[in-house]
């Protein structure tokens, strides 16, 4: 694991556990417990923060979208680790999120589809692994219905094979790809409807849905309903990519 971007993680984890002026015992233990999975010791870990601390606890952005998608991902656990989000939190995570280019929606979907998550074991188990890489020979049934950025997203994910097809084909004749891509309809029960007969119809398919902004209030919903993920648009180059070989 990269040591400079567990720095990054820890200190800006610290500076939104202090936004509400005190650190909960509860954000302390989630802290503790990133530590001991980054194997960072508490000399090293006080030497980070003895030197954030000098700086005035200035916010440490990281430049690749996934490691920021990591670090919001940690700071919700941090937020959610005492059972609230307080006013001061929830704007701390909007700033540097905007710093980091992340739209205040996203974050608004971030906060629904992690709270209350583990979202520490999610993350350092991915950061300690090696990348791994969709099998060659995966395809993606890609249901162009409603899906106006499809081939935005196969454009974007050159490693993967995609099939299209119309969602009323998928539910008459099935299709053999362990992952199933859709975007989600204007009506959230419509959207269920149709998540509910792409299990049924292709039982043990990966099930990814793709929402805008003005949607991610589906996606606890869709969670809820046993999909694999929800995306919010706009889909960044590989990041389905990623997705699978997590």
């Amino acid at each position: 694991m990269d040591p400079d971007l567990v720095r990054k993680l820890l200190i800006n984890m610290v500076i939104l556990a202090q936004a509400d002026g005190a650190v909960d015992p509860l954000e302390r233990e989630f802290v503790q417990k990133f530590l001991k999975a980054a194997r960072v010791s508490n000399t090293l870990a006080n030497a980070w923060m003895t030197d954030a601390a000098a700086a005035g606890w200035t916010f440490q952005p990281v430049a690749e979208r996934q490691p920021v998608l990591d670090l919001l991902k940690l700071m919700v656990g941090v937020a959610a680790a005492d059972g609230r989000l307080e006013k001061k939190e929830g704007d701390l995570l909007i700033q540097m999120a905007k710093v980091c280019d992340i739209p205040r929606e996203d974050v608004a979907a971030m906060v629904k589809e992690n709270w209350g998550r583990d979202v520490l074991a999610d993350i350092i188990t991915r950061l300690s692994a090696k990348p791994s890489e969709p099998k060659a020979e995966l395809t993606v049934a890609l249901v162009t219905d409603n899906f106006a950025s499809a081939e935005n997203v196969v454009a974007g994910n050159p490693s993967l094979q995609f099939t299209r097809h119309a969602l009323a084909e998928v539910l008459g004749d099935g299709v053999p790809s362990p992952v199933i891509v859709l975007h989600a309809c204007e009506n959230r029960q419509d959207s269920l409807n149709a998540v509910d007969a792409l299990k049924k119809r292709n039982p043990g398919a990966k099930i990814i849905v793709v929402v805008r902004r003005d949607q991610a209030f589906q996606i606890r919903y869709l969670m809820e309903q046993g999909i694999h993920r929800c995306l919010v648009e706009p889909i960044f180059p590989n990041e389905l990519r990623q997705v699978l070989g997590e």
